[in-house]
């Protein structure tokens, strides 16, 4: 069957070979995913569910019930606390002070954990787990670094979007403000005003970064554990939902910094007419036939947090698109807003590549949040946008910008308004072309974003944390990140020249 004898050794070696290595370099590894949405957990389980396949062994501790994990594999653990510790506290149009002030309760919010007994249980020894690396699931929680010192083991940040200010101190990545618009910024300021802008966000970085070495050395008290500032120069590398390239902005970059945009959506839902991850409400409804328009505004802006009125805008506007199927989700009473209209079809939480990633979809109206984007990017579907907060509001602008939807202000919508835009973008072909256009350019990469996980995750436990990645920024102070100490040194010369002119000038007068 395999030709010579020698040929079949070869092959029984080799296989034997391949065997051992995947049991031989299984490693141990910490996902802590604390104060996470249910969005961003889409992400973290694409990166479990890799390590899992890998043969990696995973503990995972979050606060949320997670579907998304791979079937009850042997090399997963699972640890979920006794509370969800995170509440939104987002508030529409909210001033820059009260967004100062949600981010300090947030995290006092989320450091209620640590007193968890089940955490607390986990954390009492650390000689009864071994770990060769943690995962972090990034959202201004930089104390929870501590648990990778607790348990003597690298750490490697995931963060959900475009790196903000946070993970470029984090990692010591050079921000250029003048010309690299921020994702927390709703203008995309360049010149004058994004360096003002830049050093507003460094005031309330500052103010964060205090309240978390306040929590930091609560649960981590020196001199057992390394300091909070000692622990953040610790961080091995950061994975980033976005793809630069294609999305923008292009700005400078260490090699700490690796890009996976579009990671938990590129191969899993490569066939758009099957049904294979869809529950069976959802199989039948895509089995129907009709083209579909899916609304909805992710796991943090809720519904009922809107106007009471607000859903019978958009009812009445998709009266007149009964050809359509409104998929919605929705965390109102759906019957009643089902009873509305006979095309709407609502839950509170939908599988929302499933539907994105179907051949019959041909609108996605969202809020813009950045994983929301990235899978309509895969997926390349004309976009209708609502931005709310944070960095919404650029990822709206960008599609708009490069032409692969529109945007609407949700605050002053009017059905009237809102049907001219769906016929809009319905029946004008171009915003569909665009997508396909866009769609190619985002996934058009030398290796996929799945290959890059591994690849660096695994780099990083084979070079013990990979300490030659560390970026020589991370090393500088404050005057000499931003090189007062050089423009104060040549003040001081220029003054003394200036001096000097003036001095020899009296003595050649007299």
């Amino acid at each position: 069957m395999f030709g010579s004898p020698f040929t079949s050794f070869v092959l029984a070696v080799a296989l034997i070979s391949s065997w051992s290595f995947k049991l031989t370099n299984a490693s141990n590894i910490l996902a802590l995913f604390i104060n996470s949405h249910r969005s961003h957990l889409l992400l973290y389980t694409s990166i479990v569910n890799l390590l899992l396949d890998r043969g990696h062994n995973v503990t995972v501790i979050t606060t949320l019930e997670v579907q998304e994990f791979s079937s009850a594999p042997e090399n997963l653990k699972w640890i979920k606390l006794s509370s969800e510790y995170t509440r939104s506290r987002h508030l529409p149009n909210s001033n820059a002070l009260e967004q100062i002030e949600s981010m300090m309760k947030r995290i006092d919010d989320t450091s209620e954990f640590m007193n968890d007994p089940a955490w607390r249980k986990f954390m009492k020894d650390p000689r009864d787990h071994h770990f060769d690396l943690m995962l972090l699931g990034y959202l201004f929680n930089d104390y929870q670094l501590g648990v990778a010192a607790h348990f003597k083991c690298p750490s490697v940040v995931i963060w959900t979007g475009q790196p903000i200010g946070f993970i470029h101190k984090l990692i010591g990545n050079p921000e250029y403000r003048r010309y690299v618009p921020q994702p927390y910024d709703r203008h995309q300021y360049r010149g004058w005003r994004g360096v003002a802008f830049g050093w507003f966000e460094k005031f309330v970085e500052s103010i964060a970064l205090h309240k978390m070495k306040e929590v930091y050395d609560e649960h981590f008290p020196q001199p057992e554990y390394p300091t909070f500032w000692e622990i953040r120069k610790n961080v091995s590398l950061t994975f980033v939902n976005h793809h630069s390239l294609s999305e923008g902005p292009i700005g400078p970059q260490v090699p700490g910094i690796i890009e996976i945009g579009g990671l938990q959506y590129s191969k899993l839902y490569a066939n758009k007419t099957s049904t294979e991850h869809c529950d069976s409400d959802l199989e039948t409804i895509l089995n129907e036939g009709k083209d579909i328009i899916y609304l909805s505004f992710g796991s943090r802006v809720k519904w009922s947090m809107l106007d009471r009125n607000m859903p019978r805008v958009f009812v009445e506007a998709f009266k007149l698109f009964i050809n359509y199927t409104v998929i919605w989700t929705y965390d109102r009473d759906c019957e009643d807003l089902e009873k509305l209209s006979p095309n709407i079809k609502c839950r509170a939480w939908w599988p929302q590549n499933a539907i994105l990633a179907w051949n019959n979809t041909k609108l996605f109206i969202t809020h813009g949040g950045k994983g929301s984007v990235s899978e309509v990017y895969s997926h390349a579907k004309p976009i209708l946008g609502f931005a709310f907060f944070g960095d919404q509001r650029a990822n709206v602008a960008r599609i708009q910008t490069k032409q692969l939807g529109m945007a609407l202000d949700i605050y002053n919508l009017t059905s009237a308004q809102l049907v001219d835009t769906l016929n809009e973008l319905l029946k004008t072909d171009r915003y569909h072309r665009n997508a396909l256009a866009f769609s190619r350019l985002y996934r058009d990469r030398p290796q996929s974003s799945e290959e890059s996980v591994i690849f660096w995750l695994e780099y990083v436990m084979r070079y013990g944390g990979a300490r030659h990645l560390h970026s020589p920024l991370r090393d500088l102070n404050f005057f000499e990140y931003y090189s007062l100490d050089i423009y104060l040194i040549v003040i001081v010369i220029l003054l003394i020249v200036v001096k000097l002119c003036n001095w020899l000038e009296k003595k050649l007068e007299s």
